[in-house]
C-alpha cells in the first residue's frame, strides 16, 4: 500500500513520474510475428493461440 501512495503523492505534487511508476509489473507479450504495434483483435488471437505461454 506504501507504493501507491508514494504514486499519489508524486501526482499530487506534480512531480515528474513515468511508466514504470504507473505500471509497477506491466505485461510484455512476444510474438512469434515481430509485430509491435497490436490491435486488440490480433492480441486476442495470440492469445488464443498459444494460452500456456500467456499465462
Amino acid at each position: 500500500m506504501n507504493y501507491y501512495n508514494e504514486i499519489k503523492n508524486k501526482l499530487i505534487n506534480k512531480e515528474e513520474t513515468n511508466v514504470k511508476d504507473l505500471i509497477p509489473n506491466p505485461i510484455i507479450i512476444k510474438n512469434k510475428n515481430s509485430i509491435e504495434v497490436i490491435s486488440e483483435k490480433v492480441l486476442q488471437q495470440l492469445i488464443l493461440e498459444d494460452i500456456p505461454s500467456f499465462l
